[in-house]
This record gives C-alpha cells, sequence and structure tokens, in this order.
C-alpha cells in the first residue's frame, strides 16, 4: 500500500495486528505498531485490545498491562471489551 502512495488506515493496521497476533508473531505485530506511529497513525481502542488480548493469550501478562496503561495514558478511553481485558489481566480491579 505504502509504495502506491495509499497510507494504511488504523483498521487495516489493526486486521494486520490481529493477523499476526492469531499466529501468535507478536514480533511482527510489533513491528506494525512501531510503523503505524512513525506514520501518525494513532491506535485505538481496538488496537489497543487486540493487543491485550493476544499477550494475555501468549501468557505475556506484564505487556498486556503496559499496553492497558499506554492506551489510557495516550487518551483512548477503554470500552466494555478492553475494560474486560483490563480486568482478566489485572490492570484494572474488579471494584
Amino acid at each position: 500500500m505504502l509504495r502506491k502512495g495509499h497510507m494504511p488506515s488504523v483498521v487495516t493496521y489493526t486486521c494486520l495486528i490481529y493477523g499476526f497476533c492469531n499466529l501468535q508473531r507478536m514480533d511482527m505485530a510489533n513491528l506494525l505498531v512501531d510503523e503505524m506511529k512513525r506514520n501518525k497513525v494513532t491506535p485505538d481502542v481496538v488496537t489497543y485490545t487486540v493487543l491485550i488480548a493476544c499477550y494475555h493469550r501468549v501468557g505475556n501478562i506484564e505487556r498486556a498491562n503496559e499496553l492497558f496503561d499506554e492506551m489510557k495514558a495516550s487518551g483512548v478511553v477503554p470500552d466494555g471489551i478492553a475494560l474486560h481485558w483490563g480486568i482478566k489481566t489485572g490492570a484494572v480491579s474488579k471494584s
């Protein structure tokens, strides 16, 4: 896409990240997140939720919690699904 002059949208990046996460290729997912940010495409709540859920699935709870904190710090408001994963990883208390 970039070679043809088309900038991928947050939806496009998130779909690709999701695919790599399902393959447990967190290295590739992270490269896409870095590329996204370099290209001034801001991750949204869906992007963060995909990453948090995937890090939980591969057992890296610490990274999932870091991403939840990063999401909030960047001004992205967690929705119900993000909060669900925040509770599962311990980033959000149940009370």
